[in-house]
This record gives structure tokens, C-alpha cells and sequence, in this order.
């Protein structure tokens, strides 16, 4: 005879969430890069086109680097006050209009502008992460998961310069690939707010406790 048992149907409905949440994180933060190696991918076409010279490739790439970095310390401490959804849908929807604004710019400052910002809400994908993957999963099982999350970036990257050099071989103008990039970026943006949750409580669910040597205390 079957028996319902209400605490395995919320374990396994919590494992399905969990298992989706992983999932959407490795693909997502792997998507960002569609919107980071577009301008690598691109640069020997802009510079053929005569749009930018070497020099001028060099700077945007340098200049956008360092925003990068300085947006790596503030978007570690706004994950913790903004809630890592929002940091990581916000750079997302950030970078893509960042990459429309570079593919539809003229002129060196437009462009060192519209890739500096691209930069900053990049910047924003990875501390939004770790925020969710801290109270999606419990402290024991953080190497785990983010051993696999982290290969987001290396897989991101590889498919991401594998399927834009594709739009090249088509003979796609470096325009055109940044509006490819910004469209499948927003695609995969859509697929991240339709899953992700901030915290298991969202869908009612318990959320499993924090490290207990984090700063926090038990405040977590």
C-alpha cells in the first residue's frame, strides 16, 4: 500500500530545485561570456574594417580590465545587501545593453564607454552566484558545487568564441556579432529569472544552515 510521505516529497522537490539551480548557474555565468569574448573574437574585423586601429583595441581591452576588477571588490559587498538574484539578472540585462550600445557606437569614447560598463555589470555575474550557491546548498558541499560551477567560465568561454567565430565564417559583420551575442545572452537571462531563487525559502523550503565560522555568526 502507498504511504505519502510528506518530508521525502519536500527533499525531493528540494533536490529538483537544487539540481536546477546548479544547473542554471553553470550555463548562465558560462552565458556571460558570450558578452565578454565578442570583443576578442571581433577586433581583428574592426581593425581590418580600418573602425579602430591596434592602439585603440589595446586601450578599450586595457581600460575595461580595470573597471572589471574594481567592480569585483563593490560586487561582492552589494551581493550581500542586494541578495544574489538580483546581482546576477542585473548584469546579465546590464551587459546586454552594453553590447547593443557598442554594436550600434561610433568613435573611440563610445566605445570605451559602452565596454567599460559591459565590463562593470560582468563584474557583477560572479559575486551573485556565490551568494545564491551559498544558500541554495549547505556549507558542506560548497567546494563541490562551485567545483562544478567554476568550470562555467572555461566551458562559457570555449563555446562562446566557438559559436561567435561561427557567425564569422558566415561572413557576419563584428555588428552583427555583437547583436547575436546580446541576443543570446538575453535569451539565457529569461531562462535565469524563470528559475533562480535567492533562497530555498522562496519556494518554501527549508534553507540549510550557514557555515558556522562565517563573520556572521548565526545570522549567516
Amino acid at each position: 500500500m502507498f504511504t505519502f510521505n510528506p518530508q521525502a516529497s519536500k527533499r525531493s522537490s528540494l533536490l529538483r530545485w537544487q539540481t536546477a539551480t546548479a544547473l542554471t548557474l553553470l550555463v548562465g555565468y558560462g552565458g556571460y561570456y558570450v558578452c565578454r569574448s565578442n570583443f576578442s573574437v571581433v577586433a581583428p574585423l574592426i581593425v581590418a574594417e580600418g573602425t579602430l586601429d591596434k592602439e585603440a583595441i589595446g586601450l578599450i581591452g586595457s581600460i575595461g580590465v580595470l573597471v572589471y576588477a574594481l567592480g569585483k571588490l563593490a560586487g561582492g559587498v552589494l551581493a550581500d545587501f542586494l541578495g544574489g538574484r538580483r546581482m546576477f539578472l542585473a548584469g546579465m540585462a546590464g551587459s546586454v545593453t552594453c553590447t547593443l550600445a557598442f554594436g550600434f557606437g561610433t568613435g573611440l569614447t563610445v566605445f570605451v564607454a559602452a565596454w567599460s560598463l559591459n565590463r562593470l555589470f560582468q563584474s557583477m555575474g560572479w559575486p551573485g552566484l556565490m551568494k545564491i550557491s551559498a544558500r541554495w546548498f549547505p556549507a558542506a558541499r560548497h567546494g563541490t558545487i562551485l567545483g562544478v560551477i567554476s568550470l562555467s567560465y572555461l566551458f562559457g568561454d570555449a563555446a562562446s568564441r566557438f559559436i561567435l567565430g561561427g557567425y564569422i565564417l558566415l561572413e557576419f559583420s563584428w555588428r552583427d556579432v555583437f547583436y547575436k551575442a546580446a541576443l543570446i545572452l538575453t535569451a539565457l537571462s529569461l531562462a535565469a529569472w524563470l528559475v533562480l531563487r535567492d533562497s530555498p525559502r522562496d519556494i518554501g523550503a527549508e534553507e540549510p544552515s550557514t557555515n558556522p565560522d562565517n563573520v556572521f555568526g548565526q545570522r549567516g
